[in-house]
């Protein structure tokens, strides 16, 4: 995770595990769990699908709050940790029902152009021989790139390709947050329903981030 004015990266080792949120079946789940300096600690990172819980314990802090809602913010500063940037890098959102798309060519790549409600919400490059969509970038209202998304170093993970290197860039906030794999199994035969369930120590102090009451 890099966070300007920083120029270095800030890393972790950790673990991830998520369900998709745009697919049928047992709903949605996000857990994510790291080992070493980010936040700037550990930290655990839990969400249903609908809204989120980051737990800091150097702060003896949990901040809670929807998901694609206001940020959490740590000594003054926004936590570039997105909940739902995580989910659409992790798992290719599908086109909505009342969007409307066009697709054009742009040498190996389909670029299919999403609009909502008469305005560009997204772009998606479709590599044409695999299927899979290595880049992807969300706008904002104004028209400007919000979010970009990078899928790289595509590995074979249960017959399906899988990108073993995710890099969101923030534009809007100008942080870049990388995810490199050292292995990744799709669709896991067990994958226990408890761990996307917040387990927040007595004690700690939950914050919402969007300054309703708090949810522990």
């Amino acid at each position: 995770m890099r966070v300007p004015p920083e120029d270095a990266f800030k890393h972790c080792r950790g673990v991830i595990a998520a369900r998709n949120p745009w697919v049928g079946g047992r709903g949605a789940g996000l857990y994510l769990e790291g080992y070493r300096q980010v936040i700037p600690t550990l930290f655990t990172l839990v969400s249903n699908g609908r809204e989120f819980w980051l737990h800091v314990p150097y702060d003896n802090t949990a901040y809670n709050g929807p998901l694609g809602g206001p940020p959490p913010v740590r000594h003054g500063r926004k936590i570039q940790l997105d909940v739902l940037d995580l989910y659409r890098a992790l798992f290719v959102e599908p086109i909505a029902s009342e969007d409307s798309f066009e697709v054009t060519e742009e040498g190996a790549d389909y670029v299919v152009s999403v609009a909502r409600d008469g305005v560009l919400h997204r772009q998606l490059w479709v590599e044409r021989r695999s299927f899979t969509v290595p880049r992807e970038v969300y706008f904002d209202p104004q028209g400007d790139v919000r979010l970009q998304i990078d899928r790289e170093a595509y590995a074979d993970a249960g017959g399906k390709p899988y990108p073993m290197r995710l890099v969101l860039r923030d534009l809007a906030g100008s942080g870049t947050f990388l995810l490199e794999f050292g292995s990744v199994t799709l669709e896991p035969e067990k994958l226990d329903d408890r761990i996307f369930s917040p387990k927040i120590p007595p004690g700690t102090v939950v914050r919402r981030t969007d300054l309703r009451e708090a949810k522990r």
